[in-house]
């Protein structure tokens, strides 16, 4: 996590276990930060909103490798990121999506669930959710568009067998070449 969050912030931060753990009983894990702009070291919840983002973005990627190599073999293939991109400001906002793209570039399937219109530019292939009165809908958006146009094909089929075949068809050759990468 420390090291994750170091190439997050340019090397500014290192997160480690309180110094103050000893002379006290510890709470939870008693993180600080050490700030290398300053060479202090001060508790996590001294950090700005979008500096606390990148630092709980550090430790679930942290203990996702963690758990990753201890469980024998087991891959997370997949890490969803719920929301905390609105705090952040330009300059955080790249570093958290620099970090999901080195992510998503050794293979692992990147979600983000976000209401930020900036990331709507940046995530290639999107899922977005339209509320209205009448309730909400799916739309398919940039590369996940093109795939939906692919299906479409499928509904034009002289019956419901052959429709079904047809998806069952597209369907498998679409998730073997839709790899992470396109995500």
């Amino acid at each position: 996590a420390s090291e994750r969050l170091s190439a997050m912030t340019s090397g500014r931060y290192l997160l480690k276990r309180g110094s103050e753990a000893g002379r006290r009983r510890a709470r939870g894990l008693d993180l600080a930060v050490l700030d290398a702009y300053t060479g202090t070291e001060r508790p996590v919840q001294t950090l700005s909103g979008g500096e606390s983002f990148l630092a709980a973005l550090a430790l679930a990627l942290g203990l996702a490798d963690a758990v990753q190599a201890r469980a024998g073999g087991l891959e997370l293939e997949a890490i969803f990121v719920d929301e905390g991109f609105g705090g952040l400001d330009p300059e955080a906002l790249d570093l958290a999506m620099d970090a999901l793209g080195r992510l998503k570039d050794a293979g692992r399937l990147v979600g983000i669930i976000s209401h930020v219109e900036e990331l709507k530019e940046r995530v290639e292939a999107r899922v977005e959710v339209l509320s209205s009165r009448v309730g909400s809908a799916v739309r398919l958006a940039g590369k996940l568009a093109v795939r939906r146009a692919w299906f479409s094909g499928c509904a034009r089929k002289d019956t419901k067998r052959q429709a079904a075949s047809c998806w069952r068809a597209r369907a498998g050759s679409v998730w073997k070449g839709f790899s992470s990468k396109a995500v």
